[in-house]
């Protein structure tokens, strides 16, 4: 059974009104739809991910003149005070639910106090992509600990303004870079019930979308996901003039250099996917695990980094207010960009797809000439054609195949060729086709990347063993920047 998951975006939880909650033919009586599918669905606490903007601060329940005082001093307590306000309510206390805070703008007016206070967020960042990424980085943080199926229900009833739109497409996007690094079906459900006007409503929760997520599927929609950008390497951040000056701003923004080399090695595995490449595919996951990258240096990295991101966002602010505390202003001095958080995700979750392809496939390294080549057997790279790649391709790559099979059945049968050349391959890899160091693309992809000027092969084990010759291996990533070009061109503008 799948492991359920339950997201959810919350505007104001201290204005709600009780309900009865139906869900088929169940009724629950709660201040939360959330809490109701919570009870509804069985899921454990600690699957619960709920997320506040910070703008919960200018609420009538949380604001005060001592705490805008308090905010200037240090605003990561008021944070911290907002949030356990929100614990403190009985309902949330009762399904134990944590919720997390996110980054947020906005102007509200708190009338019964005479107070506004106004949320700013810095460069080309909205609210909405902001809400965004912070959902993005820890529903993919968290799912990412799982090592399963998941089911992932997501109730955008209480979400305000901006919130439903932000959590629907962190989650999905969420759901596919997990499914696709992890090897797992996901299913997401969104709910919505309907507005509850007075106390003690009735009020059904119903499902109003639903989508669900293969591996495969996963890994076909993030090759454009991974395309987004014209740099490998953009910024994850933006920021006020006066900070992009700053250290800081720079440790953010930029990657280090396993994520500068998961990026590169992320957009090959997405256009041999794209093309169909199956060779290619395990020749980039071997040149990952050459330089050390694994799939759980690449968990720890994506984790890393969301966190890292959304904690100094939200520690990083300028704070004004008047003299009378009847004004509050938040200034934020850097925000995330959902784009290049999503960009980048999904070119970590196509390396991990390679990788897992690699080791499931049982595929294997060598390092000849100071070049690692990645090598596979005729019915390991069939299984990467048909658990890895679209079934239009699967045909291309298995007739690509299946004329090696033959070419080798001719040699054990003394055709097309001397018998002592059987001896030759035997023993050691085919030597290197002369002059053909040069990739003609249109050849490439229309052989599935299995082109035989450019492949060795050998007998080993009485199976025939693929991989591109050493000085084919240095030039695949040239071609396979130049095939990315093509894929980009589709999604950017």
């Amino acid at each position: 059974m799948a492991r359920r998951v339950l997201v959810a975006s919350w505007g104001n939880p201290f204005t709600w009104k009780k309900a009865v909650y139906r869900i088929e033919r169940e009724r629950y009586e709660q201040r939360s739809s959330t809490v109701a599918l919570k009870q509804a669905m069985n899921v454990g606490s600690e699957n619960v991910l709920v997320f506040i903007s910070e703008t919960i601060i200018g609420t009538k329940d949380v604001i005060s003149p001592e705490l805008m005082d308090k905010a200037i001093k240090d605003y990561t307590s008021v944070l911290d005070e907002a949030k356990e306000k929100v614990m403190e309510l009985d309902f949330v206390k009762e399904a134990g639910i944590e919720p997390q805070v996110c980054p947020g703008a906005g102007r509200f007016a708190i009338r019964p106090m005479g107070i506004t206070a106004e949320w700013v967020l810095p460069g080309s960042a909205s609210a909405e992509t902001a809400f965004a990424a912070c959902v993005l980085s820890k529903v993919l943080g968290h799912l990412l600990d799982l090592e399963e199926d998941v089911e992932i229900l997501v109730d955008v009833t209480h979400g305000i303004n901006y919130m439903v739109s932000a959590t629907r497409r962190a989650v999905l996007a969420a759901a596919r870079m997990y499914s696709a690094a992890r090897m797992r079906n996901v299913s997401v459900k969104v709910y919505n019930a309907l507005p509850v006007a007075e106390e003690g409503q009735e009020s059904p929760i119903l499902v109003v979308d639903e989508e669900y997520v293969s591996p495969l599927k996963a890994a076909s929609r993030l090759v454009y996901t991974a395309s987004l950008m014209h740099s490998d390497t953009p910024s994850l951040v933006t920021a006020d003039t006066e900070y992009k000056k700053t250290r800081s701003y720079g440790e953010l923004a930029r990657m280090d250099d396993v994520l500068r080399k998961a990026s590169l090695l992320g957009k090959r595995a997405a256009v041999s996917l794209y093309y169909g490449l199956p060779l290619a595919l395990l020749q980039v996951a071997g040149e990952a695990l050459d330089t050390g990258i694994d799939k759980e240096e690449l968990t720890g990295k994506a984790r890393e980094t969301g966190e890292s991101i959304i904690n100094k966002v939200l520690r990083n602010v300028e704070i004004d207010t008047d003299k009378e505390k009847k004004y509050l202003v938040v200034r934020h001095r850097v925000a995330p960009l959902y784009d290049a958080l999503k960009f980048l995700y999904a070119r970590i979750a196509l390396l991990g797809y390679a990788l897992n392809a690699f080791e499931e496939a049982g595929a294997s390294l060598e390092e000849t000439k100071g070049t690692p080549l990645a090598f596979a057997s005729i019915e390991q790279l069939r299984l990467v054609a048909d658990k890895y790649l679209a079934p239009p391709q699967r045909i291309l790559v298995n007739r690509e195949l299946s004329l090696f099979n033959k070419e080798l059945k001719d040699l054990m049968e003394g055709r097309g060729a001397k018998n002592e050349r059987i001896t030759e391959i035997t023993a050691n890899w085919a030597p290197e086709t002369p002059g053909r160091a040069e990739f003609d693309t249109r050849i490439m992809v229309a052989h599935a990347g299995l082109e035989k000027g450019h492949i060795q092969y050998r007998v080993k084990d009485n199976e025939l063993q693929l991989r591109y010759s050493p000085e084919s291996a240095r030039k695949l990533g040239k071609l396979l920047n130049n095939l990315y070009k093509e894929i980009a061109a589709l999604v950017t503008r």
